[in-house]
């Protein structure tokens, strides 16, 4: 049988495990599935129980000792060898059964109506009587205060019907790192913007897949196998606030949330702008995005920004930022 190459990260993740044995036990070939992993952990978690095969890269194995969870996932697809799929997921997942099989059903009817074809759509818990969940841009700042992000929405059947690919899928043009499936050929084929720690991820990779002439396609409700699980780092106690694990509370009420900020490896204001450089102009020192099938214009259009995003670009071209 054909393999799922697995991709997980993992920082401190209390569910890694229970997250491991939901991805076998609701799956209908559970030996085909390979396991990538990448630790950041001051004590990792024992997986001698797991006689899947666990490939593992660890935060201090890449770049600098501080990836970031952007240079962490590049790290991870690494390790695929000959696995004929890969399914990148969070450490904190729900699953339904046989979401195995349906996924790699549903990939090989799509490539069939493009070849260049990716599922992603943002996890969500499950939600009885959800219609759909398509992807809501936001675009603001100047070039220097750039910023850009995408949050799920439910739309009307009239919204997405011209985007419908086939009865269980529609274009969307957003990759969530939080759910990703497709051929392990296509995710080793694309470039994926692996060079940073974080922000700007999820955008950024948005983008560069859709330059590079991949459709993004999401699942209508009635075809989700995959749902967002319980992340303990994001709760807020009503008494205590957040956890100081994993945030830094900046004084005041403890129960003013504005009055606290996450615990992240971040990029520094250099890396940041050369983040932005590539969002915006299309190339940084890093990467670059031209002489592909789409340009970055093309994909602020696509998403309904080309107004916004030419300003944005007029001013830094103005600015002769992009030149020195």
């Amino acid at each position: 049988m054909s393999k799922i190459f697995i991709s997980i990260p993992a920082w401190e993740d209390s569910h890694l495990i229970d997250t491991m044995r939901k991805c076998i036990n609701t799956a209908d070939n559970p030996k085909d599935i390979v396991f990538g992993l990448g630790l950041k952990y001051e004590n990792e978690p024992d997986l001698s129980e797991f006689i899947n095969t666990v490939k593992i890269v660890r935060d201090q194995d890449v770049a600098d000792g501080k990836p970031g969870i952007a240079g962490i996932r590049e790290a991870i697809r690494q390790l695929i060898t000959d696995e004929e799929y890969f399914l990148g997921i969070d450490a904190h997942i729900d699953l339904l059964d046989g979401w195995d099989t349906n996924l790699k059903n549903d990939i090989e009817e799509l490539v069939k109506i493009n070849d260049k074809t990716i599922i992603s759509r943002q996890a969500t818990p499950i939600i009885h009587g959800q219609v759909t969940g398509a992807t809501k841009w936001n675009l603001r700042g100047s070039y220097k205060e750039f910023g850009i992000d995408g949050s799920v929405y439910n739309p009307s059947y009239d919204e997405i019907k011209d985007k419908l690919v086939n009865d269980k899928y529609f274009t969307n043009i957003y990759v969530s790192c939080n759910f990703i499936f497709g051929k392990s050929k296509d995710i080793l084929n694309i470039k994926w913007p692996g060079y940073h720690r974080f922000p700007f991820e999820e955008p950024e990779q948005s983008l560069a897949i859709y330059c590079q002439g991949y459709e993004v396609v999401a699942p209508l409700s009635g075809n989700l196998y995959h749902f967002a699980g319980n992340d303990l780092k994001y709760w807020f106690d009503p008494v205590n606030g957040y956890d100081e694990k994993w945030w830094i509370f900046l004084g005041g009420s403890r129960l003013d949330r504005s009055n606290w900020v996450k615990k992240w490896v971040l990029d520094d204001e250099d890396m940041t702008m050369e983040v932005r450089k590539l969002m915006i102009f299309g190339e940084n020192r890093y990467m670059s995005l031209y002489n592909y099938p789409n340009s970055v214009r093309d994909f602020y259009n696509a998403i309904g920004f080309e107004e916004q995003y030419d300003r944005i670009l007029l001013e830094g071209l103005s600015d002769g930022y992009f030149y020195k």
